[in-house]
């Protein structure tokens, strides 16, 4: 089982009787007691917790152990906004890839409309936007990057006016 830095791990036993949780192999009195035992924030690399349990009076020689996998957040992808002339070409907008992660655009702050699941988008339309992406890896997602893509308006023509002081 694998979760994410930051989560909440519930362990949960199978017993007719009573269950003792312990921190590690060599404890000898239980941190808690109870079919389930849940670990807040999760941190670290993994997290280890053992049981012995007890029916009718007799407990388990030996302790049960149960391992999870914490992976980390990855990082905020890195990226920069992109400024355009209404008169250029739609460009390809990019963060930097990174090997083993998938990136999400999407068009919503809510992160609940995705656009694109690389990390190369190109907007479908000449207008200034805002665009958030995503990485994961491990099933563990980054918080978003912002990513503005603006289109400035190309400016009128320069106008002359008569010149007043010439003789």
């Amino acid at each position: 089982q694998d979760v994410c830095a930051g989560s909440t791990i519930t362990y949960t036993a199978t017993s007719a009787g009573t269950i003792d949780w312990y921190s590690s192999m060599t404890d000898l009195v239980p941190i808690a007691s109870g079919l389930t035992y849940t670990v807040t924030n999760a941190s670290g690399t993994s997290k280890t917790m053992w049981a012995t349990q007890t029916v009718d009076g007799c407990k388990s020689a030996v302790k049960s152990s149960k391992t999870v996998t914490i992976n980390e957040i990855p990082s905020i992808p890195t990226g920069n906004n992109r400024n355009i002339c209404e008169y250029e070409d739609i460009p390809a907008l990019s963060v930097t890839n990174e090997v083993g992660t998938q990136f999400t655009w999407y068009s919503d702050q809510g992160l609940t409309i995705p656009v694109s699941n690389s990390y190369i988008y190109t907007p479908t339309s000449k207008t200034t936007q805002t665009l958030y992406v995503t990485k994961s890896k491990n099933n563990c997602i980054s918080p978003a990057k912002t990513i503005q893509f603006t289109v400035n308006v190309q400016p009128a023509l320069v106008q002359f006016t008569p010149n007043t002081d010439i003789e």
